[in-house]
């Protein structure tokens, strides 16, 4: 009696190609059919994030284009919150509120601009307008901290200038006029093409007549402008 013929063993099954293949995609073919989906789902959700993220953009600056006062600028901080036209908003808000003389919600908008965009390059006009309303509310000691931080970590920012400026005021106010012309004649020494130096020169000059004779002689003049400066 001749024995039946024995089945092949699997590895001889699995070592035809063709085989090896079709078992796999047998067994696999839900989880790549799955798999595949996703990938062109994925594909679509970021191309219309691409279109909707530029259309977001454009809108944002269109909106803040057309803004021209307080509930305006509002609308795009609510609206594109985290957008470089909101950022502004929130620079432009702060100092209407404290022209209208709200100078405690003037503050708070500059804070939340530091708050919300922390890397931003215009943080030091933030800090500035969070100094000016501490001056405006007779806080002249914690406005000059703030002001000598800006220059301390902006100093290479047109920021800084302003903050030396607005530091020389603060001691004119106060008196302290020797401290004024040293704190003025500094920035223009220290930022001799900043328009700001032409204004603390010129502060400089309505100075002398008010200092001594000796003091007086080493004070800078006002710094001139340059042919189409």
């Amino acid at each position: 009696m001749s024995s039946q013929p024995l089945p092949p063993a699997e590895e001889q099954m699995l070592a035809t190609d063709s085989l090896a293949i079709d078992l796999f995609w047998d067994r696999y073919r839900p989880a790549i059919l799955l798999l595949a989906a996703a990938i062109v789902v994925a594909g679509v959700a970021v191309v219309l994030w691409m279109i909707n993220s530029h259309n977001s953009r454009l809108a944002a600056q269109a909106q803040f284009a057309m803004a021209s006062g307080s509930e305006e600028w509002q609308k795009v901080i609510e609206k594109y919150p985290s957008s470089p036209q909101a950022a502004n908003a929130y620079l432009l808000l702060g100092a209407a509120q404290r022209e209208a003389g709200d100078r405690e919600a003037s503050t708070k908008t500059f804070q939340d601009f530091l708050v919300k965009f922390p890397q931003n390059q215009l943080v030091g006009e933030a800090w500035l307008g969070v100094a000016e309303n501490l001056d405006l509310d007779g806080k002249s000691d914690e406005a000059i901290k703030v002001l000598e931080e800006i220059q301390a970590r902006q100093a290479d920012s047109y920021v800084a200038a302003y903050a030396a400026l607005l530091q020389g005021r603060v001691a004119v106010r106060e008196g302290r006029l020797e401290d004024a012309r040293k704190l003025l004649s500094a920035l223009v020494a220290t930022y001799p093409t900043s328009p700001v130096a032409r204004m603390a020169g010129a502060q400089v000059d309505e100075l002398i007549p008010f200092l001594p004779a000796q003091t007086a002689s080493d004070a800078p003049t006002a710094v001139q402008p340059t042919n189409g400066g």
